[in-house]
């Protein structure tokens, strides 16, 4: 399939989506963006064996599509103001391998290399972003290091977002406490490296780009 192909694909899917998770994948791929243009220039250096920095320049094409399995899942589940039932839930969590799915056809494994083609490694941050650095999140319980770098930058850009955004289930909270939680998330559910990083560039975020 040619770029142009799979690009139209996947908005015809992005498309498809509730507005509000249209919106939120979008801010999600800003907000990713912003993170990787700070450690580009700063004090951030990827481990050995993680993907170059100069790889990174696809992350808001990744954020934008990080939710895409979600156009899997019913619309009155994603659109619901009640409480969900635990298999509406179980549903909600599978979005990470759907997503991983729609884009390439299966679901991608952890590579001894790092995946570098544009849409392997968008399926990989729709798997794993929302693995947690203390190992407990999911799919997988994956921790540190052995979740993609792009997908631990995603998931703080992601839960950011996820609490300052307005949902049908939720009214979204200020930035200064979402900002607290990422803090006390660093080291735990966030890269505490990472964590920093978003902290400073939301600091200076007025002069960092145009909203």
């Amino acid at each position: 399939m040619t770029e142009f192909r799979k690009t139209a694909q996947m908005e015809t899917v992005f498309r498809s989506l509730p507005v509000f998770v249209q919106q939120h994948s979008c801010m999600v791929g800003k907000y990713a963006e912003l993170i990787v243009d700070s450690i580009s220039q700063a004090k951030y250096k990827p481990d050995q064996g993680e993907l170059p920095l100069e790889m990174l320049s696809h992350v808001d094409i990744w954020g934008k599509y990080h939710d895409i399995g979600k156009a899997a899942i019913p619309d009155s589940i994603l659109n619901s103001t009640r409480p969900l039932e635990d298999f509406e839930w179980k549903l909600i969590y599978a979005h990470t391998m759907l997503g991983a799915y729609i884009i390439l056809g299966r679901i991608p494994l952890p590579l001894r290399e790092p995946p570098s083609k544009l849409w392997e490694m968008a399926a990989q941050c729709c798997l794993y972003h929302h693995e947690r650095w203390d190992g407990n999140g999911y799919p997988f319980g994956f921790s540190k290091e052995s979740i993609p770098l792009p997908a631990r930058i995603i998931g703080i850009a992601d839960a950011y977002d996820a609490m300052t955004a307005d949902r049908p289930y939720h009214k979204g909270i200020s930035e200064a406490a979402a900002l607290a939680e990422i803090q006390k998330g660093a080291g735990t559910q966030f890269d505490p490296v990472l964590a920093e990083v978003f902290l400073e560039v939301m600091s200076r975020k007025a002069n960092a780009v145009n909203w």
